[in-house]
């Protein structure tokens, strides 16, 4: 069955004296690159929700791509429909926060 989203969760981790909820407000106020945004919708994906919370104690960005027709048609299912959005914004929410940034994806 061919995958029709995926599903990008980013988590930071408090530091020193900073406290998840202002964390939180930072990670969400990182503008994700249009340029990626951009060549994602060449190949059918299109931003569906971008969310920023508080979650196991530290701060918590999911970010949902809906997948049409046309990523299944070069990511074909069988493939590694996941290997398009392997850290796709680690590095850039890394650095706008100067922290480590850990990411999950999971295609569903």
């Amino acid at each position: 069955m061919p995958a029709t989203s995926a599903t990008l969760v980013y988590t930071v981790s408090p530091v020193g004296v900073l406290q998840a909820t202002p964390l939180s407000v930072l990670l969400g106020n990182v503008i994700i690159d249009d340029t990626v945004t951009m060549l994602l919708e060449m190949y059918g994906v299109t931003l569906t929700s971008d969310t920023t919370g508080v979650a196991f104690g530290g701060a918590q960005r999911t970010i949902v791509f809906g997948l049409g027709a046309e990523f299944n048609k070069y990511f074909p299912d069988g493939t590694d429909q996941t290997s398009p959005f392997q850290n796709l914004f680690t590095h850039q929410f890394g650095q706008a926060l100067g922290s480590k940034v850990l990411q999950s994806v999971v295609i569903a």
